[in-house]
């Protein structure tokens, strides 16, 4: 059975790590080997210090952003993002469930 393997990563090439310290000074990089994903952990919150994993293959700035849409404070804001999206997405479905339907009725 392979363990998962994390290393920290305090120092990187766009200072990512120092950026998120500087969002929250709890903040810190793991990479995990086994899954090959970033995680993104805060030190404050005690024993279990996981928050999230980044869904980029690289360490660059969108991982600050989608950290800061992420914080707790922001989760009304976000979660109404996701709403506006999710409406967004099945009002583009209902269009091409449409279109489909009338191309059959063409035939």
């Amino acid at each position: 059975m392979r363990t998962h393997q994390k290393y920290r990563i305090d120092n990187d090439l766009f200072n990512i790590s120092g950026a998120l310290r500087g969002v929250d000074d709890g903040y810190f990089i793991q990479y995990d080997k086994y899954s090959g994903h970033f995680e993104v952990h805060n030190s404050r919150q005690g024993k279990e210090t996981y928050c999230l994993m980044l869904p980029y293959k690289t360490l660059d700035r969108r991982a600050v952003s989608y950290v800061l849409r992420s914080r707790a404070e922001r989760s009304d804001a976000y979660l109404a993002e996701i709403e506006r999206e999710n409406q967004r997405l099945e009002a583009e479905r209902a269009y091409k469930v449409k279109q489909a339907a009338f191309a059959q009725l063409r035939i």
